[in-house]
């Protein structure tokens, strides 16, 4: 007996060191040289010649390459700025804004250089060659990384030509090293460290182009005696429609300056009756700018000149036809045809007509010509190429003008009648002007600045902005914030930009006002300078970035919040702010900033603040009185109407005096609570909302309005006692229960009890139902709507019986909330001894509600039972559960009111089945924590046993006041087993010469929390002889003299994983070998994982059993060591030391742990 003591003790000498693998290999560092002193690697220059001092610029961005060529530096932008980029011993030239390279198209003298997308080959590598000495010290040759056909250097240079080479746009071209000196300047560069430019544009430059477009096209006319932008009809037209674009945008008085001064030109030319015009589209341009001037400015001249014109270009151009459509034009030899450049404006012009005067005959004339455009051969609706506007029924070229028109009709009629089809076609149509009019974001198309191409660009810019602005169209704004850069970076030195502004404009500008405007038509037609369209509805919104506006201007103001404001505002003004996100919360109160001097004491102005237009639902209005004179600002605070979302805000500005106010900035105050904010009360039975019958004249409550606007608006107002009351927003009052009658009415100045009400909601959950009943107070019936007469509400139900006594809540935008206040009906509390649905949980994560059922236990998913009442204490718990044995078992922890602290209760369910879900046992459970009395959240979070995907599926559950106590049959000597501490596997560690035990324990085991571990070995057969341990004698504190226990210290434990539990504690023992011989190696052990319980309790792992060999074998067949040199001790130094034959396998790394199931 005392050898095999003493064998076992050598055995089982153990160390507590855990040595960690490597896992893979480190990539090497390359050591780089410089290619060329004083450049410093991917930093950003200019490249100018030394020959006549020129920059290299990248030009045009209208298409994926472009020409190398030199620019004057006067107007330096970006497109002049060049990353430099280290490759070996040459460099990358990258333009900074297009990304694009400088590369060779050739390799031999006189071959040109261009921009490139790179593709990493020679062609775009380049050596910088430094010149140290001479005039040009500090300079650089450029010299071509391929040599040409001789086999000798290329040279960067200015080409030769003397008409071209001093010019803007000389081409850079390849040349052999010169040899005479005036020749060698083309050849040699200023490379210059150069800061990139802040590329965002801004308002500043916005302001800044418009200024030098005004000082070199806007001249006094000799003839007329007006200041204009230049003569003509249509062309001027759109001249002046992007000013109206600008002032519509901004509400900038200079937009307003431009416009007017050239239309009184255009009026002094050409009349104001056209009907000498044979063009039916010069009409129709024409008309845009007189009936928007109206619009913006009200002045009923601008009216009276479009209305005619376009009431006679219509009769003219329909005359005859069948189709729809407007003929063109009625010069001598045009034939009857039409095409898409009338049928566009004359339909926008119908619909702005239609907006003007109120005559919805307009809006149908404006859907019968663009109903017919679209349904044509002009218009593709369908299929890859659906957007795409023709020129003509038999000319599909695309064009910025016609897509734009198309756009902005389409626009415009889906505002109106709400079809789909309109929103569609919009949608296609600008998906079209990408497909076929841009490089990326950038236009590419009507590339001169002469005749009718070159002004077409600025109409395609108004109709982008309003597609964008009113669709909140946000993903489109970088089409905005690309051409705008781009173009301001093209501009020349005097600030002028060319129609193809994707190209750098020439320093002569040559062209007239016409090519000119696209660019400012492009920046008066930015929708927002910030990085999003949707504005935060709880920040100052300054008053001057508005989207559309009437009457007022932008002008600088000192102790404004952002130095400008608008001024001038007069009655019937009003500016308009889109895309305004209150959040799902929703806002209960607005602020404003304004002042008002005082014209005429005691006599007030008034801003309202509407929803969708200036005649929308109204949130808010205020009476603002006189702050004495402008420079004195008074902030305002008001309750709105309670609204959510994003909206467009319209701020109408009213007075009787002369001037109503200078505007600042407004903000809204998000709720706090849904009581806040006025709201609507809507009749379930009779559809409609409550009101104010007759507004503040008779403020008889009665539930017969179809509209959300002031007069259906009540503030819930919660009282210290429990009720609420309700206060009207229209008179002011609060609602009042009158005795004789019982009906309501909003003319009192206090709450008494007649004021007094009570809120009762029908769910537990909101989201459930959001129905309520309300209940009078002073004669404790319910509110219901009288069916006939008028729909009185009246206060006579003694029970809630139906739709009759049932109303809803919402919202200005017609949402669905429960008011703060509100209490539950009693029917809807959960009876806490009453059999509680599982699946009827108020909230939960991760589970699922079935029909008969809660499912889908998953680890730490909950479920969240609302409104449980509690008449009397609760002590014990039953749960009626089924569990599938094979992938199922684990924890439920009760929760009260919230999940923070510790349970109160924790059951565990067993398997109720092998392998089926059908099996419902009810089982009895104690609580930890007595529940008592009053109304509780009951939370069930479930926690899987290790290896297992679920919990088990709840039919219901059920308190009880009884005292529960598990009945206890088992064998407390007997030895418990779990599948929460388990032997992972095995290792040999070459390093420390001995065999490694791999064990997992979860941190809590049947509930109790693991304190402690370790490892049981034992020792069941050496040299044949067997010692026959049984599964019972491995335990701690064994009898047998061949077993013993270990516990593991924190030596032992991994902090990394090593089976397959994410949230087990993995721990290893190594067993040093001591006589390495074939008997240690052969000897057969059981081994199995203990764990110690707080209560000082011992849970068990299976046994499982091994010897080094199996181990060795396992890990050498299948190719587990991680090197080499490891694989090879197992074979030389155990398996050939049991088995001579044993046969070698080659080497291939695959993990480093043999699993007790891949043992032999």
């Amino acid at each position: 007996m005392k050898k095999w003591k003493k064998l076992f003790s050598l055995l089982l000498v153990l160390t507590l060191t855990i040595t960690l693998l490597p896992i893979g290999g480190m990539g090497n560092n390359v050591d780089v040289k410089a290619a060329a002193s004083g450049i410093e690697n991917g930093g950003t220059y200019t490249i100018v010649s030394a020959y006549n001092g020129k920059a290299i610029t990248q030009t045009d961005l209208s298409t994926f390459y472009a020409n190398c060529v030199v620019w004057n530096t006067d107007a330096m932008s970006n497109l002049a700025r060049w990353t430099l980029k280290e490759t070996g011993n040459y460099y990358n030239i990258t333009n900074i804004v297009s990304g694009k390279s400088i590369k060779i198209t050739g390799k031999n003298n006189g071959d040109n250089m261009d921009l490139n997308g790179n593709d990493n080959s020679d062609n775009y590598r380049w050596k910088l060659v430094p010149i140290t000495s001479g005039t040009y010290a500090g300079c650089y040759y450029i010299v071509s990384a391929v040599k040409n056909d001789n086999g000798e250097e290329e040279y960067a240079e200015v080409i030769s030509d003397s008409d071209k080479r001093d010019k803007d746009g000389a081409q850079v071209r390849l040349w052999t090293k010169a040899k005479a000196v005036e020749y060698e300047p083309r050849q040699i560069w200023r490379i210059q460290k150069s800061n990139a430019d802040d590329a965002t544009f801004t308002e500043s430059m916005a302001n800044q182009a418009l200024e030098a477009f005004k000082n070199k096209y806007f001249v006094k006319n000799s003839t007329t005696g007006y200041n204009s932008l230049g003569g003509g009809f249509w062309g001027i037209a759109e001249v002046m429609e992007a000013m109206l674009d600008g002032y519509e945008n901004t509400g900038k008085g200079i937009y307003k300056e431009l416009f007017e001064g050239t239309y009184n030109d255009f009026i002094a030319r050409n009349g104001d009756y056209w009907t000498n015009n044979d063009f039916n589209d010069d009409i129709a341009w024409a008309v845009l700018d007189s009936v928007r001037a109206y619009l913006l400015f009200g002045e009923q001249r601008y009216l009276d000149i479009a209305k005619k014109n376009w009431d006679f270009m219509y009769a003219r151009g329909t005359a005859g036809r069948t189709d729809g459509l407007i003929r063109w034009s009625h010069e001598n030899g045009r034939g009857e045809g039409t095409n898409s450049c009338i049928n566009g404006p004359a339909t926008v012009g119908a619909c702005y007509l239609a907006i003007a005067t109120g005559d919805e005959s307009y809006y149908q004339k404006a859907k019968g010509v663009f109903d017919s455009w679209r349904n044509s051969k002009m218009y593709i609706s369908e299929g890859d190429d659906a957007g795409h506007v023709w020129d003509t029924a038999s000319n599909s070229w695309c064009s910025t003008y016609n897509q734009g028109t198309f756009i902005g009709a389409a626009t415009m009629l889906y505002e109106k009648y709400g079809t789909q089809q309109y929103y569609d076609d919009a949608c296609n149509a600008v998906k079209a002007v990408y497909r076929y009019l841009c490089n990326g974001n950038i236009l590419k198309e009507e590339n001169t600045n002469s005749g009718d191409l070159s002004g077409m660009r600025g109409i395609l810019m108004r109709y982008m902005r309003k597609f964008i602005v009113d669709f909140n169209k946000g993903e489109y704004l970088s089409f905005f914030k690309d051409n705008t850069k781009v173009a301001w970076m093209n501009r020349n030195s005097q600030g002028i930009m060319q129609c193809s502004w994707q190209k750098k404009a020439a320093e002569n500008a040559d062209w007239d006002s016409f090519a000119a405007y696209n660019a400012i038509s492009l920046m008066a037609n930015v929708p927002t300078y910030a990085d999003k369209l949707e504005r935060d509805a709880y920040s100052n919104i300054e008053a001057e970035d508005l989207n559309y506006c009437k009457g007022l201007i932008s002008e600088n103001s000192s102790g404004t919040s952002g130095g400008r404001s608008l001024g001038g505002v007069k009655n019937g003004n009003y500016a308009a702010y889109y895309n305004i996100d209150f959040g799902s919360t929703g806002a209960s109160k607005l602020t404003f900033k304004y002042s008002r001097p005082t014209e005429k004491e005691g006599v007030n102005g008034t801003v309202e603040f509407r929803l969708g237009s200036t005649s929308g639902p109204m949130i808010a209005k205020a009476s603002i009185e006189n702050t004495g004179t402008w420079q004195n600002w008074k902030e305002v605070t008001i309750d709105t109407a309670r609204i959510t979302g994003v909206q467009n805000v319209y701020v109408v500005f009213k007075a009787d005096t002369s001037y109503v106010c200078n505007f600042d900035y407004f903000k809204f105050t998000k709720a706090t609570n849904d009581n806040q904010g006025y709201l609507f009360l809507k009749s379930d039975s009779s559809n409609q909302y409550a009101q104010c019958k007759d507004g503040s004249n008779d403020t008889t409550i009665v539930a017969s309005s179809s509209n959300r606007d002031e007069w259906e608006q009540f503030m819930v107002i919660k009282n210290n006692d429990g009720t609420v009351s309700f206060k009207s927003y229209i008179s002011g009052k609060y609602i009042c229960m009158v005795s004789e009658g019982a009906y309501l009415t909003a003319n009192t100045n206090a709450i008494n009890n007649g004021e007094k009400f009570i809120i009762e909601r029908f769910a537990r959950d909101d989201s459930d139902s959001k129905q309520v009943a309300i209940k009078s107070v002073a004669n404790g019936k319910y509110l219901a709507v009288d069916p006939n007469g008028d729909k009185k509400v009246l206060s006579v139900s003694d029970s809630i019986g139906g739709a009759w006594e049932t109303f809803h809540f919402e919202t200005m935008n017609g949402e669905w909330l429960v008011p703060d206040g509100a209490v539950l009906t009693e029917s809807a509390f959960r009876d806490a001894f009453s059999n509680i649905e599982g699946e009827t949980p108020d909230a939960y994560e991760g589970t699922i509600n079935y029909d008969t059922y809660l499912g889908n236990t998953n680890n730490g998913e909950w479920a969240r039972y609302d409104y449980v009442k509690f008449n009397k204490m609760a002590r014990s718990i039953k749960l009626k559960y089924a569990v599938n044995g094979s992938n199922a078992t684990g924890k439920v922890s009760l929760y009260l009111d919230n999940m923070d602290g510790s349970p109160v209760g924790e059951f565990y369910l067993t398997a109720t089945a092998a392998n089926d879900w059908n099996t419902y046992v009810e089982k009895q459970f104690s609580l930890n924590t007595n529940i008592s009395e009053g109304t509780h959240s009951i939370y069930l979070k479930f926690t899987p046993d290790a290896g297992k995907t679920f919990v088990g599926n709840i039919d219901y559950f059920v308190f009880s006041n009884e005292e529960y106590v598990e009945p206890t049959t088992e064998d407390p000597d007997a030895i418990k087993v779990s599948d929460r501490i388990k032997i992972e596997g095995y290792q040999i560690s070459t390093t420390l010469k001995g065999s490694r035990v791999v064990g997992s324990v979860e941190s809590t085991i049947n509930g109790k929390e693991v304190k402690g571990w370790g490892l049981v070995y034992g020792v069941n057969k050496v040299n044949e002889q067997s010692f026959n341990i049984s599964d019972d004698d491995m335990k701690v504190n064994s009898e047998s003299n061949y077993v013993m226990s270990l516990d593991s210290t924190s030596n032992g434990t991994c902090d990394y994983v090593l089976g397959t539990s994410e949230t087990a504690t993995y721990f290893v023992r190594t067993t040093l070998f001591g006589s390495f011989t074939a008997a240690e190696y052969s000897a057969e052990y059981k081994v199995r994982a203990y764990a110690i319980l707080d209560d000082g309790s011992y849970v068990y792992s299976n046994v499982k059993e091994y010897s080094v060999f199996s181990v060795a074998s396992t890990l050498y067949k299948e190719k587990k060591m991680n090197t080499y040199d490891d694989h090879q001790y197992l074979y030389n130094n155990i398996l050939k030391v049991v088995d001579s034959s044993f046969k070698e396998v080659d080497y291939n790394w695959g993990s480093s742990i043999a699993k007790p199931d891949m043992m032999e």
